[in-house]
């Protein structure tokens, strides 16, 4: 039985001329995109999800986007997840207070036109709103859910003499598994994907090239996907970050240490992109194995949100002045509104939230189900969520972020309570 229809869209984020310099950017080594999965079931109800080869989306922009697909899908907001992909090597969408001269406002209000052009482009695309064919072409598919390990991602927590700190390698908890669900036509192939992995795109992150300045790339989840893409002619493949909070590459161009309180950096510059070249492609080959060796799923779609008030904490913004810390101290707030998004495909269930989660976050709330997926950067941005343990070590995830210790823990106990209601709810 074949009872979900699907369409695909992908749009290039053109980047005015001068903007990514404001940040750093003197080139662009491989466009960044925004793609979009249209899904419908047999009754239908549908769910778009867009992702954009960005770092994060502001709340404000956020909203704008989701009302923007959600028209251009002919959907309600509420059936739209918008999601950055966490490529670090992407300009940001600064807040508009920070920028300092007309000339910065223009280039961002530039910049944001793009942002809304691609998503208005990619979504058409996906509800066919520009072909003639749409009831023809979007229906019929069958949806395969597949894993395999990866293992192209480490905990990136290790232990200096100054304190815990980002690095490399460390030997804290990770997830290997990339899980993909991808929908294929009634001649078998494979019209869209959603490549699912806990890892941060960080491999560029802060890299100089010898030239100066830095590039653009959506890092190791763009080169994925793009293989993908091309090993699958005419599908869409987009990324969707799990609990990447302290999850890194196993080798970046950038590495910091610290030495009695002094960071000493070493930088890889060019030969940075042929490790994104090989791990993005034994991402994507990874997902290859895990599409041979899927099995159908089948089933509706429901959806639900709720929002959970967390412990938070005073934070601080400037993050140059973080640094290794053996006795970080932190300023309760005010509790944080903090929404999550539950959506089910037939017996595979998604989690989006806004933060960054960890590692064991992530367990936490699966509890083993490998049916299903936490998804972070939904709707959304918002820094990270440590753990505890996180908290007793000090670790840059607790030090920047906006949660006080014990969220992580009290969304992880909201989340098993939700599934356990949309694991039985109808449409």
């Amino acid at each position: 039985m074949k009872n979900w229809s699907v369409g695909a869209g992908k749009a290039l984020i053109r980047l005015p001329a001068g903007y990514p310099q404001l940040e750093g950017f003197t080139q662009v080594h491989d466009p960044i995109c925004t793609r979009a999965v249209l899904i419908r079931d047999s009754r239908p109800s549908a769910v778009l999800i867009v992702s954009m080869e960005i770092t994060s989306l502001t709340g404000d922009m956020v909203d704008e986007l989701r009302t923007l697909a959600a028209e251009s899908a002919l959907l309600s907001t509420d059936q739209v997840w918008v999601c950055a992909a966490h490529s670090f090597s992407s300009p940001h969408l600064f807040p508009e207070e920070a920028l300092k001269t007309s000339e910065e406002k223009k280039l961002w209000l530039s910049y944001r036109q793009a942002l809304m052009d691609s998503v208005r482009e990619a979504v058409r695309t996906a509800a066919g709103r520009d072909r003639d064919d749409t009831a023809e072409d979007l229906a019929g598919a069958e949806l395969i859910v597949g894993r395999m390990d990866c293992p192209i991602a480490a905990n990136r927590d290790i232990e200096t003499e100054d304190g815990w700190w980002v690095g490399t390698g460390g030997d804290g908890p990770s997830d290997p598994t990339v899980t993909l669900l991808a929908f294929r036509d009634g001649q078998g192939s494979v019209r869209a994907a959603l490549m699912h992995f806990p890892m941060q795109s960080s491999v560029m992150d802060q890299s100089e090239l010898s030239s100066g300045g830095k590039a653009v790339t959506g890092d190791v989840s763009g080169e994925a996907c793009r293989r993908f893409e091309q090993a699958h002619p005419g599908c869409v493949c987009l990324y969707l970050i799990g609990a990447a909070g302290d999850q890194a590459p196993v080798r970046k161009a950038v590495c910091d240490r610290w030495e009695q309180g002094q960071k000493i950096r070493t930088d890889l510059q060019e030969e940075g992109f042929a490790i994104v070249k090989e791990l993005g492609g034994q991402l994507a080959e990874a997902a290859d194995r895990a599409l041979a060796s899927g099995e159908r799923c089948e089933g509706e779609i429901a959806m639900a949100g709720y929002t959970l008030l967390a412990p938070a904490k005073k934070m601080n913004r400037d993050l140059r002045s973080l640094r290794p810390s053996l006795n970080a101290r932190y300023e309760a707030v005010d509790d944080l509104p903090t929404p999550i998004c539950l959506l089910r495909l037939g017996d595979i269930v998604l989690i989006g939230v806004r933060p960054e989660l960890n590692c064991v976050t992530a367990r936490e709330i699966a509890g083993g189900d490998r049916n299903l997926l936490v998804c972070t950067l939904v709707n959304g941005a918002a820094k990270y969520m440590a753990d505890a343990h996180s908290y007793d070590r000090c670790t840059y995830e607790a030090m920047n972020s906006p949660w006080g210790r014990g969220a992580a823990e009290l969304l992880a106990q909201t989340c098993r309570s939700a599934l356990k209601l949309i694991r039985v709810s109808g449409p």
